[in-house]
Order: structure tokens, then C-alpha cells, then sequence
């Protein structure tokens, strides 16, 4: 499918390479994440993309509207919204924090 198998991280020349893996879903969308400094699994349930760092204990999610813009952020600190709409004669977009 073309995805990325392997990547090496940032180095010195003088340094050993570094390597982070990919494991995907069957819809190709990103399952996990290894690297030498943590591990990273997602999650998907319709619009809503959770990571969670294993090796931290850190969890994360973003939830999209219909045309993928992130309506709502939560982490460990807490959450934060943000309501979009369309401006008035459709200039652009009004954002409003929820």
C-alpha cells in the first residue's frame, strides 16, 4: 500500500541509526508507532482519533466535525472545544472556544 515500514530518527553522523516502526489497519490508517523513546497506539472510532503512550501513560483524542476540522481536544490536562461557523455572507469562519 505504500506505507512507511521504518524510519530512521534524527542522528549525528557519529551516532548508531535509530529506528521507529509502523504497524497499520487493514484501512491503512496509522495502529501504532515504536521508537526508541516510546510507543504510541491509535485508535479510531468514527471522528474521534485517541493516541495512547504506553510508555508514559499519556492519553490524548481529537474529535473532528464532518469536514475534519478538530472540534474538541482532550488530555490529561483536560478538554477545550471549539464551535465553528460558517461567517456571515461566507468570508470565513467564525471560531468560538467551548
Amino acid at each position: 500500500m505504500g506505507q512507511v515500514a521504518q524510519s530512521s530518527n534524527p542522528h549525528y553522523s557519529t551516532s548508531d541509526l535509530l529506528w521507529s516502526t509502523y504497524e497499520y489497519l487493514a484501512t491503512g490508517a496509522v495502529k501504532k508507532v515504536i521508537s526508541p523513546t516510546a510507543t504510541i497506539e491509535y485508535s479510531y472510532n468514527g471522528r474521534i482519533i485517541t493516541t495512547n503512550n504506553t510508555t508514559l501513560g499519556i492519553q490524548t483524542s481529537k474529535k473532528a466535525n464532518a469536514i475534519g476540522q478538530v472540534v474538541k481536544a482532550t488530555d490529561p490536562g483536560g478538554s477545550i472545544g471549539t464551535v465553528i461557523q460558517p461567517a456571515l455572507f461566507n468570508f470565513g469562519f467564525i471560531m468560538e472556544h467551548v
